[in-house]
């Protein structure tokens, strides 16, 4: 669980204040956010950094070009958490 990595990692934290934090970052409130108070770490060549929250939205954003240079960059690790773009 969330609390025992905490644990782990020796940050002590109550249950409840666990909770606020998850609910705090959750990807509705976060979009919601920047479009009301902005988000700073937003880079400024985006409109938006949270943009659908939609699974394989990606692929509809990004170029063949992109993917492919992405891919290369991160062979190593995206074989190492078995994340392969299987989609295209």
């Amino acid at each position: 669980t969330f609390q025992k990595a905490l644990d782990f990692i020796g940050w002590k934290y109550t249950p409840v204040q666990i909770l606020k934090a998850i609910d705090a970052t959750r990807f509705n409130k976060l979009s919601r956010q920047e479009i009301e108070t902005g988000f700073k770490e937003k880079s400024g060549k985006i409109k938006k950094f949270f943009r659908s929250g939609t699974k394989g939205n990606w692929i509809k954003e990004l170029s063949s070009n992109q993917i492919k240079e992405i891919a290369n960059r991160h062979k190593i690790k995206m074989n190492i958490f078995n994340y392969l773009f299987t989609e295209i």
